[in-house]
């Protein structure tokens, strides 16, 4: 569990030149949980279970969103969601 960002690694800085957001992340997050075994009657899934008061996904996309070299982050869910 992330109790805070500060328990987060930092991503190692690729600048292609001072200032330019020129990198672009692909998240995906596309399981379906099946080795979850505790929600997969209910269809939850795991990239959107609450950890720290926010689902996992979004602890992953806003790390990626706050470095200075990310233009875009793009997450690949299951087609349902």
């Amino acid at each position: 569990m992330i109790a805070d960002d500060s328990a987060v690694p930092a991503i190692p800085s690729v600048r292609a030149g001072e200032g330019t957001r020129d990198v672009g992340v692909v998240v995906v997050a596309a399981g379906a949980s099946t080795r979850t075994a505790a929600h997969s009657h209910t269809g939850e899934l795991k990239q959107l279970r609450w950890v720290a008061g926010k689902p996992m996904l979004l602890h992953a996309i806003q790390l990626f969103q706050s470095h200075p070299d990310v233009a875009m982050v793009v997450c690949v869910l299951p087609a349902r969601f």
